[in-house]
């Protein structure tokens, strides 16, 4: 397991200092087993471990995925504020604010592929992460968007081509494959 400088990954020092208290303050309030970081977060955690260079970006939020409702205790609106929660067809969607350092937390549902998860030591934790496959084949989805006119964030195709470069092409395609569906061109 790789311990996870903030520093080392174009965070600024403050930046480092939010993200750490963030998860100081928000695991109390989330079931082991039943979450996994995912995202810029992520996504910057792998291309560290693999030495590879992360575009400077500044902290706008992180992305946790839940299994279900039970991952998030009900008493976290007693330190966070709650932004938004509703139920998808794929699970419960929340959002957080820590008021304290004025991050956001995007609580997404569970991915139907059940991602690999690998872990990552950040300060005194030991925090779930996706595997960068599993980061990779939503990346992939969400660059397709673009297709149906649809906008979408320059980042997602920079990150799309960073995780290639470290994750498993078969694998990633299994995964793509489970969530959206067999859209491997034909040869």
């Amino acid at each position: 397991m790789h311990t996870f400088n903030l520093l080392d990954a174009g965070f600024t020092a403050s930046e480092a200092e939010r993200t750490t208290a963030t998860f100081d303050h928000l695991l109390p309030y989330l079931a082991p087993n039943e979450f996994a970081v995912v995202g810029g977060l992520a996504i910057r955690y792998f291309a560290t471990a693999h030495s590879q260079e992360y575009p400077a970006r500044p902290l706008n939020d992180l992305d946790i995925v839940i299994k279900s409702r039970a991952a998030v205790a009900p008493a976290i609106g007693k330190t966070f504020r709650i932004a938004h929660d509703h139920d998808t067809e794929q699970g419960p969607y929340v959002v957080v604010v820590d008021p304290q350092t004025k991050v956001k937390i995007d609580l997404f549902p569970w991915p139907l592929s059940d991602p690999s998860i690998l872990q990552m030591r950040l300060g005194q934790h030991t925090l779930p992460l996706q595997s960068p496959e599993d980061q990779l084949a939503k990346t992939i989805w969400d660059t397709t968007k673009v297709l149906r006119g649809e906008k979408v964030d320059p980042k997602q195709f920079s990150d799309a081509l960073l995780l290639a470069e470290i994750a498993d092409p078969q694998k990633t395609t299994q995964i793509f494959n489970i969530l959206y569906g067999d859209l491997t061109p034909p040869a």
